[in-house]
């Protein structure tokens, strides 16, 4: 099958670079909400001392050994009590996952947003009970949340919680059985953070544009194979568009874009995955078959929360070349696109 061939000029690295990093988020494993719990240590002293003297008729002294155990206990403060729950806050019906969390790690709840307000207790990070109310703070660019804790309520850090989609998802449409298995494999490169093998993808010459809108434009920044295969360690910002409503700058390096688009909603929460078939429709326009005709494309789609109407849907498509395969014969993916509802 032959394809038209449409030619965009990638948007060269030197000429995005930013200066300044995004910073991480906050959680017991990025080491920056991290809770040492109380710990005790026995040290045990031996001291060895001489017997009083004897009568000056005895032949012999004697020795005693006496043996002094202690515990040392170094302690964090006792967690503060919950927050009293504001009869105003308004609560969500769905539920809420903690996601992005390490194995061996808790996700904090504290007396308030950011990080120097005292904890309260801890989400385990295959928590997926959370019940979240719509209040919300910025503290550094990190987005905080309210949450229902015990008899009460905490602040978290919202970048480690994400709604608890339908398990399994329904599948809508058809696609070659080594696309869908190719998406799949993509999108738990990108839960696992595993982005640098994310290059067995992508093909040597054409690369891969990440778009953090539906609509692709001549500015979307296309990575070479080079830069994915390198994402792990490269440190260099991209501006890779504009947040929706207030036009910020989205300046990050690939490792942290790629890690952004794995806690999309759309991949932690789907739905539903529809195969070259379009789940997602808000106000921007979806054109990846102006950019990649002949294409086939695999959709996460997250239906959205009940409190908004399900306006806060979120999707994220994985654009592959139906025919083509690379050096490693891997299906190729030509691009990842983010769409959700816009102002």
């Amino acid at each position: 099958m032959s394809h038209a061939i449409v030619i965009r000029v990638s948007v060269h690295l030197a000429a995005l670079l930013v200066a300044g990093t995004v910073a991480a988020a906050s959680c017991g494993s990025d080491g920056v909400e991290d809770t040492t719990p109380p710990t005790t240590t026995i040290v045990s002293a031996t001291t060895r001392t001489t017997g009083t003297p004897p009568p000056t008729t005895a032949a012999t002294t004697s020795t005693s050994t006496t043996t002094i155990t202690s515990s040392v206990t170094t302690s964090t403060p006792l967690p503060a009590p919950p927050l009293a729950i504001d009869p105003a806050w308004v609560a969500y019906d769905d539920l809420f996952g903690v996601w992005g969390v390490a194995a061996d790690d808790v996700l904090n709840v504290r007396t308030g947003p950011g990080v120097s307000n005292p904890i309260i207790g801890e989400f385990g990070p295959t928590a997926r009970d959370v019940h979240r109310f719509d209040v919300t703070e910025f503290v550094r660019d990190q987005r905080w949340g309210v949450v229902r804790f015990g008899q009460g309520a905490g602040w978290v850090n919202l970048a480690f919680l994400r709604p608890v989609g339908t398990t399994p998802p329904i599948t809508i449409g058809s696609v070659d059985a080594s696309i869908a298995g190719a998406a799949d494999r993509v999108r738990e490169l990108l839960g696992s953070g595993d982005v640098a093998t994310l290059s067995e993808h992508v093909d040597p010459d054409r690369g891969l544009t990440v778009s953090v809108h539906a609509s692709i434009t001549e500015t979307t920044p296309v990575l070479s194979l080079a830069q994915v295969a390198g994402s792990a360690t490269d440190s260099a910002t991209l501006l890779w568009g504009y947040t929706d409503g207030d036009g910020a700058p989205i300046v990050e390096t690939i490792r942290q874009r790629l890690r952004a688009v794995a806690g999309d909603t759309g991949l932690t929460s789907t739905d539903a995955i529809g195969y070259d078939v379009r789940l997602g429709f808000g106000n921007s326009i979806d054109n990846i078959d102006h950019w990649f005709p002949g294409s086939s494309v695999v959709e996460y789609h997250f239906d959205g929360t009940s409190l908004y109407g399900d306006f806060d849907w979120s999707s994220v498509r994985f654009v592959f070349d139906a025919e083509a395969e690379t050096p490693s014969g891997r299906p190729v993916l030509l691009a990842i696109v983010q769409d959700t509802w816009t102002i």
